[in-house]
């Protein structure tokens, strides 16, 4: 073996590639290896990467260190539901026992090898030592990881697609390997000084896992999840913002997770308890392929086939097999035959179908329907499919039978189980019919069109995610906090399990290398997020990283022990479709990050895990993860970009060879139903599905319940019960069907119970090689029938057996007890409050969780004497936008404050009128170049009225009567008792906390008021050289009034005249002593109060919309202070292409903002309006709100 050159001192990043490079090119003679004594472990040096065959070497010498060894052990796994009853039965034997010597036998035992008969069964407890890191490994691997990559890439682009799995890999490198072995020259070269050799002798299993370990990281989970992103995002958003964005997104979203697993191996890789099932099929193939000699019958139940020959049998037969199913006799795959009986029965379709049905008899002959979405039923343990079966048992049989049959949620419209959507007619929801040309969310369309709506099954489906997410974390905290905090605490220290003691002779892997890792991709991810138009906040990034880390290990922990994934999808779409509403681009990386960060995170410990069994070193294993997923990051953008160049009318409904995208069309569609529409009008109090949200609770609660059952009754079967399986084991219904599950439960009790209880020599040997064969079987008839046949649209010649289980309402998704009939609420968007019924109480109970009332009011009359009113309806409306706080407060008589902001694009303000407040979408512009405008900052951010924020470090002075809302505010109320003062003042430093509170004004009361208000004005005055008063009402009097209209008549079966709208507008009159509020502010400098006097020519106004905006902008410059009214000036170039380029266009059939600013020269000149009676267009933010102003009459208008 050759020692390559010392590494130096000064570069240890050099160990990040130099290490696995001199391993790799290093060669020893194995050929009698296996052959070869075992050594001890402690008799070896710890180097890269040892070739010499070892066992453990475990060594107790008396009954008190067994004892110790023996408690550490049920420390570990206390509450594991894995480990057998006799091996809790040997522990305390050794615990309570009292023979010394058979103390140390039962200890030596336990530690010589997994307690596990699953792991015992497929990985040796000793390491077979040979060479992993070779330059076959590497060519073959790599090969392998670009082809397989670059095909379920591609074949992800087609309806339906096929996934390769890496069991393809595992079975074609074997024979690569030993071709390699066979033909290639044993060539010694030199590579920067390091000998090297071509071919080093047998090819290994370590070899092996290497190519196999690239597989997993490359493709095993089909193609990458950012092609679906780019792929909504190019093919129907119609954007695209280049390679570099493409390569950055696929890199970062694949790699990010690698970074979270490096400092989770200790909780999730190490600990023998994470036995990773799905890794033990692995391992089985490789010794089937590897090792051809036959059992001894006495240990195999009677069985004298070996592994190898076993594997082959099985793989042809699972071949030949599934041509049956899978193309010439498609009934075998659904063996419904009741619905057969009665195919156009729809109670006997929705109880008995199997692919929109509840399979009460279920029946498949069919791998692909066991196997094809919880894996084999081989490999999971028994207890975790028995909580899967416990839970679909209660939710998709009863619960889903009660709901459905019941009605509820307007189920007899829609199908029992299926995961579309639905509009109110019961057809599939057309997205395009809410979108505007653009592909934005159009609110009046939606209003136009339909709610959504969604199968029995899929929102239960909601529900039992939103229980999962909490059980996970609940059920974690309470069965493993200990065993955490204990390996927390252990950091370091050397593991009780076999393997890992194994695996302590290697080299580990720096955490720095992980954390180098994980610090670049979040800077590339940050860049991607900040640097493009993603929409996606840099602290809604960190929300999502947050949501992976804190799901990682509790999600790993089932996964690990159960092989059943809990994903992160649902409940990333739900928040940040109420962090940040209306960004479906946003939505789908926050998605992407937050899911596919945990999920290839696990997948790389899983990965881990299998070189842990099979003794590979960890940097070697790092090494290959990471080349690996590079790689074929960049491969799988390749093959994307290569599609939808060459293959004409890709990605449409009907092209010709079906590449319509179908992953990439779901993600666009869960972008606006999640990122547009958002979870607020589906899932929040009020809405068709607001009773899902009881789950969370129900999540937090069940796992305490078992908890404590397992406490009282620890060897009760309690103690089996998992609430996080229960809940969300069959998370993957629908699309899946109880028929998965139930046949995926039966067989896994046939083969992980019975014959495991009764033959459980035979299960030992052959369960996982049994479960491989059945596995590579039908994926390689998979991928012959697609390619050959399905890829050039080859069908099966009709007869019996392909009509018969089609002509079904079951397989037509048409099991549908009342159709052609429009259904569901009469109004679906949010309706505030009902003028009928109690204004504030009504409205707490139906505004959306955007809009909240503050507890206060107005100065009114009422008994005589002068209090706070809190039910006046319009005290502090306010809307949370997206990336921003937006504060926008409507008082009846005209208080308008809009403060707080923090924003990034005008749309985006446009956007949070729009959804908050149910404007139209040219109101929604009209006021938010209102609030920019009021605001005194358009574009630039250079000052601020109201105190400094986080967008701008220079004000032009302090503003203690403002401050305490940040950026700006504006306070224009003519009822509010500090505005009654002939002394100015603002109520928001000292004022407001008074004002939540309900205040009876008696005498006292009154004066000490009126004193705090003559304070806050006099310090106002003082300290606050910019402060000003304006006419703010004036300004937005018609958008009050639209608003009025808007978000509280229309929808309902009243008439939107005053009559109706009056009871929202409460008796509200000025106080006796109140003295009106002279206009103005400081010029500059302090305690320099200057009135300033408006002129309003009402005549204009009334005329309509047309040139308002400009009429807006001119008395707001009327009431500005000098040298904020000067700044604005300097600025109107600048501020006329703002307007021209972004308002203007908006307004193309009115004269709206058609103004120059630089016509702002003296006060009360009318820019831009030529005093000419225009009427108002079709597209006016009036008049798409309501028809005319007119509507609410003005004499009728409150006093």
């Amino acid at each position: 073996m050759c020692e390559p050159p010392p590494v130096p001192a000064a570069l240890p990043a050099a160990l990040f590639i130099y290490e696995p490079l001199s391993s790799l090119c290093s060669h020893v003679d194995v050929s009698s290896l296996l052959s070869s004594p075992l050594l001890p472990i402690q008799d070896l040096e710890k180097v890269a990467e040892p070739t010499v065959a070892a066992a453990t070497g475990v060594h107790i010498s008396d009954a008190e260190e067994a004892i110790q060894h023996v408690k550490n052990l049920k420390k570990q796994h206390q509450w594991d539901p894995n480990l057998p009853e006799d091996v809790y039965d040997e522990i305390d034997e050794v615990l309570e026992g009292h023979d010394g010597a058979h103390q140390v036998d039962i200890a030596a035992e336990l530690l010589e090898n997994s307690p596990y008969p699953e792991v015992r069964a497929a990985v040796p407890n000793y390491d077979e030592g040979g060479h992993s890191n070779t330059i076959r490994a590497w060519v073959i691997g790599l090969i392998l990881a670009t082809v397989g990559s670059g095909l379920n890439t591609l074949f992800s682009m087609r309806n339906p697609y096929i996934v390769i799995p890496s069991y393809v890999a595992q079975v074609v490198a074997y024979p690569l390997g030993k071709a390699w072995e066979m033909w290639l020259p044993a060539w010694e070269f030199s590579f920067f000084g390091i000998k090297c050799n071509l071919n080093p002798g047998p090819f290994s299993k370590k070899e092996h896992t290497i190519t196999v370990l690239m597989a997993n990281a490359s493709f095993n989970g089909g193609a990458a999840y950012a092609t679906d992103v780019l792929l909504a995002q190019r093919a129907f958003y119609k954007q695209r913002y280049g390679w570099g964005f493409e390569l950055l997104l696929c890199i970062s979203t694949q790699m990010i997770g690698f970074g979270f697993a490096g400092f989770f191996t200790r909780f999730l890789v190490q600990p023998s308890a994470m036995i990773w099932p799905q890794n033990l099929i692995n391992a089985s193939l490789f010794t089937a392929l590897h090792d051809h000699r036959s059992p001894d019958p006495s240990k195999t139940s009677g069985w004298r086939i070996g592994k190898y020959r076993l594997f082959l049998y099985t793989m042809i037969a699972s071949f030949v097999w599934y041509w049956f199913p899978g193309y010439i006799a498609p009934f075998l795959s659904v063996f419904a035959w009741v619905t057969w009986i009665k195919p156009n029965n729809v109670v006997i379709n929705q109880l008995f179908g199997g692919w929109t049905g509840l399979s009460l008899i279920p029946m498949t002959f069919d791998w692909t329907q066991i196997s094809g979405f919880n894996f084999s039923p081989l490999i999971s343990p028994w207890f975790g499919i028995a909580n899967t079966l416990l839970g679909m048992f209660c939710w998709y049989w009863i619960v889903v039978l009660g709901v459905h049959f019941k009605g509820l949620f307007y189920a007899k419209y829609l199908p029992i189980s299926d995961s579309n959507s639905y509009d109110n007619t019961g057809s599939p929801y057309k997205v395009a019919n809410i979108l505007n040309a653009d592909g934005t969310f159009n609110l009046q369309k939606y209003k136009d069109y339909s709610p959504l709506f969604l199968s029995t099954t899929f929102a239960i489906c909601y529900g039992l995610s939103f229980a999962t997410m909490i059980a996970v974390i609940v059920h974690t905290g309470l069965f493993h906090g200990k065993e955490l905090w204990i390996r927390l605490k252990n950091f370091g220290k050397e593991e009780e399990d076999v393997h890992a003691r194994l695996m302590s002779r290697f080299n580990p892997v720096p955490l720095w290398w992980y954390g180098a890792i994980l610090l670049a991709m979040i800077g590339i991810s940050l860049g991607i997020c900040l640097g493009y138009p993603t929409h996606l906040s840099w602290w809604a990034f960190f929300v999502a990283l947050i949501i992976a880390i804190v799901w990682f290990i509790p999600i790993g922990i089932v996964q690990a022990t159960t092989n059943i994934q809990i994903g992160l999808n649902v409940i990333t779409e739900f928040i940040i479709g109420y962090m940040q509403p209306g960004r479906p681009m946003a939505m789908m990386l926050f998605k992407t990050y937050g899911y596919i960060g945990m999920l290839q995170g696990l997948f790389f410990c899983q990965d881990m895990k299998l070189g842990h069994y099979m003794k590979v070193p960890p940097r070697v294993t790092f090494s290959a993860q990471m080349v690996a997923t590079l790689w074929t990051a960049i491969v799988q953008i390749g093959v994307m970009n290569w599609a939808l160049g060459a293959i004409s009318n890709v990605c449409s409904q009907d092209q010709v060879n079906h590449f319509s995208c179908p992953n990439g069309r779901v993600f666009f569609n869960a972008s606006i139903i999640w990122g547009a529409i958002g979870p607020q009008r589906i899932f929040s109090p009020g809405s068709t599905y607001s009773p899902m949200l009881w789950f969370f609770l129900a999540g937090a609660i069940l796992p305490v319940l078992v908890y404590i059952g397992a406490r009282v009754w620890p060897k009760s079967p309690i103690r089996y019960l998992n609430a996080p399986i229960i809940f969300g084991g069959a998370g993957l219904i629908p699309p899946a069907t109880p028929l998965n599950y139930l046949s995926w439960g039966i067989v896994g009790f046939i083969f992980n119970k019975w014959i495991k209880d009764r033959w459980r020599g035979w299960w030992m040997y052959y369960n996982y090689v049994f479960s491989a064969g059945l596995d590579v079987g039908l994926a390689l008839c998979t991928i012959l029938i697609f390619v050959a046949l399905q890829l050039w649209n080859y069908e099966m010649t009709s007869w019996w057996g392909t009509n018969i289980a089609a002509n079904t309402l079951d397989a037509s998704y048409s099991a549908i007890q009342v159709t052609g009939e429009k259904f569901g609420p009469a109004t679906w968007y949010q309706i505030l409050r009902h003028p009928d019924h109690d204004p504030y109480n009504t409205a707490s109970k139906h505004m959306p969780s955007h809009v909240q009332f503050e507890h206060g009011g107005v100065v009114s009359n009422k008994k005589n004497s002068k209090f706070i009113d809190k039910y006046n309806t319009y005290k502090a409306m306010c809307i949370i936008g997206e990336n921003y706080n937006l504060y926008y407060s409507v008082w009846c008589e005209g208080d308008h404050e809009v403060y707080d902001m923090s924003i990034t694009t005008f749309a985006e303000v446009a956007n949070a009128f729009q959804i908050g407040y149910g404007f139209s979408f040219e109101l929604s512009v009209f006021l938010s170049a209102l609030v920019l405008l009021a605001g005194g900052d358009l574009l630039t951010g250079i000052y601020s009225i109201g105190g400094p924020g986080s967008r701008v470090p220079n004000t032009l002075g302090l503003a203690p009567g403002m401050s305490s809302h940040g950026v700006f505010e504006i306070d224009g109320s003519i009822t509010r008792e500090d505005t009654s003062e002939i002394t100015q003042t603002s109520s928001c430093r000292d004022g407001m906390n008074m004002w939540k509170l309900p205040i009876d004004m008696e005498a006292s009361l009154e004066l000490r008021h009126r004193l705090r208000a003559m304070a806050s004005a006099m310090t106002t005055r003082a300290t606050n050289p910019v402060f000003y008063a304006a006419a703010i009402w004036f300004t937005v009097s018609h958008a009050e009034r639209v608003f009025v209209y808007e978000g509280f008549a229309n929808g309902t079966d009243q008439n939107a005249d005053w009559d109706n709208i009056a009871p929202f507008f409460l008796n509200e009159t000025f106080p006796s002593n109140c003295n009106p509020r002279i206009l103005g502010g400081n010029e500059g400098s302090v305690n320099n109060f200057v009135p300033f006097f408006l002129s309003v020519n009402l005549t204009e106004l009334a005329a309509g919309p047309a040139g308002l905006g400009c009429w807006v902008v001119e008395n707001l410059l009327d009431v500005m202070p000098g040298q904020i009214r000067q700044l604005l000036l300097d600025n109107s170039e600048l501020y006329n292409g703002f307007i021209k380029r972004v308002v203007a266009p908006l307004f193309t059939e009115d004269d709206f903002f058609n103004c120059n600013f630089g016509n702002f020269i003296e006060p009360g000149y009318s820019a831009g309006y030529n005093d000419t009676i225009v009427q108002s267009a079709s597209r006016s933010p009036v008049n798409v709100a309501y028809a005319g102003i007119g509507v609410i009459k003005p004499h009728s208008q409150p006093s």
